[in-house]
């Protein structure tokens, strides 16, 4: 008789679209330690390594396992080993985000067009950028519709989804708020404020992408644009949309 059981397979997250993947890994670049030998410098590298193996994972398993690899042995007690696998993790994690910025230079300015009719590239395209959150994303159009819950279905359940609109179109939202949150088990709040002009998708309280259309509307009959906001930038319009989000009118739940 077995006295263990194979754990399931845990479900596959969607992969963030790449303009947030690359931020994400220019940020924890920013953030490399200086890999001292007391108490903070060990925690402070365990930290940094651990989160570089999660972020590269995403991109290249490969390359996310030679992190660990060398991540295992940068507590060595020889000098040069510790070394060694210190310059072994950072080359490889920057050697990974050198491809990502290839991958993603395509197009210098990170933004995408959609011509008259491209539907679907557009709604392609915006439901890589949400399903790219972790824990929070928010949904800001003054006419969102109940077609934006189609982009939800496959977020995490631990995603905190907040929508915020205005009141005339907050009464249709509602009248599916309830099922999806019963089906998916997904926090979902939505609210209404009347100072709203932008279209905005803000992941993690991170990123922040700006469309130039509704979400309902984009492409349909005029060009439109997907574009992602500089690091400083998306963090203004967060703290700002933060703060109607603040001050607006609760309608679900």
């Amino acid at each position: 008789m077995a006295f263990w059981k194979r754990a399931e397979p845990a479900p596959r997250q969607p992969a963030p679209h790449p303009k947030v993947l690359l931020h994400n890994f220019r940020e924890l670049a920013s953030e490399v330690p200086d890999f001292g030998t007391d108490a903070a410098g060990r925690v402070a590298a365990a930290r940094w390594l651990g989160r570089a193996v999660e972020l590269v994972r995403v991109a290249d398993k490969n390359a996310a396992d030679s992190i660990a690899h060398h991540a295992f042995r940068a507590g060595d007690t020889n000098a040069h080993v510790r070394q060694w696998a210190v310059n072994g993790a950072v080359l490889t994690f920057h050697s990974v985000l050198a491809k990502l910025e290839l991958q993603v230079s395509a197009d210098p300015s990170g933004s995408e067009m959609f011509g008259p009719g491209a539907v679907y590239d557009f709604a392609r395209a915006l439901r890589s950028v949400v399903q790219g959150a972790e824990s929070t994303v928010l949904l800001i159009d003054p006419y969102l519709d109940q077609g934006i819950f189609d982009l939800l279905g496959d977020l995490f359940k631990n995603v905190h989804t907040k929508l915020l609109c205005r009141q005339m179109a907050a009464g249709a939202l509602v009248q599916l708020a309830g099922s999806f949150v019963t089906q998916h088990g997904t926090k979902v709040e939505i609210r209404s404020s009347a100072d709203l002009h932008d279209r905005v998708i803000a992941v993690d309280a991170r990123t922040c992408w700006v469309a130039g259309q509704s979400f309902k509307d984009a492409a349909k009959s005029k060009a439109t644009y997907l574009a992602p906001l500089e690091p400083a930038v998306s963090l203004e319009k967060i703290r700002h949309y933060d703060n109607v989000w603040t001050l607006s009118t609760v309608v679900f739940p």
